[in-house]
This record gives structure tokens, C-alpha cells and sequence, in this order.
């Protein structure tokens, strides 16, 4: 029977600690970033108030119409036809906006948006699993491969020259 090397338990078992632990970080940092939610679904939204100028804030919905959260609470944006509209510096539909973009709206003096100039939402749980599971995945594949070698040379099936021969012969 092959006895595994404590050193490499051990460091699998630090490496595997380590990823559980920055994976309930990074979740609990996604969790601290998330606005809550209101408590009543039919809270009433502002609409944009009239006046010339910009207004900043998060994409909250983007169906029918556009509902963006800034400092002072959720807000509907009414949007121009034709207006322009930027996604990470490149030319877009309003459709494409995501939950979570960052907007800066340009209003008219109606309070219609002229203009809206978004960036990407931030990096998410979801996204930090997306690499992270492959990369836990991967680890635990090369400790077993280190483990698998670390074992069959202190048995000493690699040694010798009866390597794919049977041994009587």
C-alpha cells in the first residue's frame, strides 16, 4: 500500500483552505456591494426631474423603460430617440445595457436624456467563480498528479529496466 507524502497532503490541504476562504471572501464582497433591495415591489420610482444637466447612477431595469439607481434613490429615464448611446467607450443599443452598467445620462431641458455614456458593471461572485472553479479544479488535478509521481518512485516501479515487462522474465 502506497503512503502519501504529509507534506503534500498537507500543502493540498493549505491550497484548498486558501481558495475556500478567498471564495467566501470575494462572495462576501460581492454581497457588500449589492444594494438591497426595497422591501415593497411596487415602490413607486422617480421619474426624471426636468432640467438641463447629468445624472449618474446603476442600471436597475432596462425593459420597457430605463431605471437607474443613483445617490438620491431609484429614477425612470425617459431617452430621446436616436439618442447616442456608449458602452465601454463603443457605439451601442439602449438594449444593451446591463444590470449593474454605470450610466451618466445627459438631460435636456425636458429632462429627456440626450445621451448616455455606460460602463460595465464590476466583477461579480458569478464572475469570480467563473475562473476560480477551473483554477480549484486544476490544483487539486496537479496535487494528485505530485502525489501519484511522489509515490510510484519511493516504490521503485520506475526504476529499473523491467519497465513494461513482467518482472519473471
Amino acid at each position: 500500500m502506497f503512503r502519501q507524502p504529509r507534506w503534500l497532503l498537507r500543502a493540498s490541504l493549505v491550497v484548498i483552505a486558501a481558495l475556500g476562504v478567498s471564495t467566501f471572501a470575494a462572495t462576501r464582497v460581492h454581497a457588500a456591494r449589492t444594494p438591497l433591495q426595497a422591501a415593497d415591489a411596487g415602490a413607486a420610482v422617480n421619474q426624471t426631474s426636468p432640467g438641463a444637466g447629468t445624472y449618474t447612477g446603476k442600471v436597475v431595469q432596462n425593459g420597457p423603460t430605463l431605471i437607474l439607481k443613483g445617490k438620491d434613490g431609484e429614477r425612470q429615464v425617459s431617452v430621446a430617440p436616436g439618442a447616442p448611446v456608449l458602452r465601454d467607450h463603443k457605439t451601442t443599443t439602449i438594449d444593451k445595457l446591463k444590470k449593474g452598467d454605470t450610466v451618466t445620462v445627459t438631460l435636456n431641458a425636458q429632462g429627456v436624456a440626450e445621451r448616455l455614456d455606460a460602463n460595465s458593471g464590476g466583477t461579480s461572485a458569478g464572475d469570480v467563480l467563473k475562473w476560480l472553479i477551473p483554477l480549484i479544479v486544476l490544483v487539486i488535478v496537479v496535487a494528485a498528479v505530485a502525489w501519484w509521481l511522489a509515490t510510484r518512485r519511493r516504490s521503485g516501479h520506475l526504476h529499473g529496466a523491467h519497465l513494461g515487462r513482467p518482472h519473471h522474465v
